[in-house]
């Protein structure tokens, strides 16, 4: 047993004491020329050696932990004795750099307050978007389960024209380039409606066809 755990038990005797705040790092050295490609194995291996640094150097210099290493792939070419350092945003390597784990979290979940937002990356985003439908379901449902002035206001929000207005805004579009574009979706759709209208109707044979998983008789 380590002397150190020994006076613990017997005499209640601690000889470290934590710190309010951390103080060194174990960063990385890399033992010879490591090539794009490569993977790390272990600490005391044969890819790098541990390397104390003070915190705040090891941040400055964006030092890779080296108990976070295993497994990890070089990128870039690094020589032989250089610091082995990052460019990847792993939510192991952000806690061990200090990041807020609240925001990590909300980086997960695609929030503006999340570290890659907030920090000018540019991490994945997932969009839900939601549609609202205009008219009833067919022509006999009447719409009266819901007012005018909700799809009116559902409809003043159409992503369709206020992406139309913001590329015009901004520049990006004028306002014939946009026309044009409707003009042609609209002759598109048209152009499929009247090849469905004009296709010949379908063998009533062929109703049940790809419904069921057996003939029915």
């Amino acid at each position: 047993m380590p002397l150190t755990c020994a006076r613990a038990v017997l005499y209640g005797k601690a000889d470290m004491v934590p710190l309010d705040r951390p103080v060194a790092e174990v960063a990385a050295l890399a033992k010879r020329d490591l090539r794009p490609g490569d993977t790390l194995d272990q600490i005391g291996e044969y890819a790098y050696r541990a390397w104390i640094m003070t915190t705040e150097d090891a941040r400055a210099a964006g030092a890779h932990p080296c108990g976070l290493l295993t497994g990890a792939t070089v990128t870039a070419p690094i020589p032989k004795g250089a610091l082995i350092t990052s460019t990847r945003r792993g939510h192991g390597h952000c806690i061990a750099k200090g990041a807020d784990v609240s925001r990590m979290f909300a980086e997960f979940f695609g929030k503006e307050t999340g570290y890659c937002r907030g920090r000018g990356g540019h991490g994945p985003t997932l969009i839900e978007s939601v549609t609202y439908r205009w008219r009833g379901h067919s022509k006999s449902d009447r719409n009266r389960y819901r007012t005018q002035e909700e799809i009116a206001g559902w409809m003043a929000r159409d992503p369709i024209a206020r992406l139309t207005a913001t590329l015009i805004e901004h520049g990006v579009l004028t306002g014939a380039e946009a026309a044009t574009i409707e003009a042609e979706a609209t002759a598109e759709i048209t152009a499929a409606i009247e090849t469905a209208r004009s296709a010949p109707d379908p063998d009533p044979v062929e109703a049940t066809r790809d419904v069921y998983a057996w003939p029915i008789p």
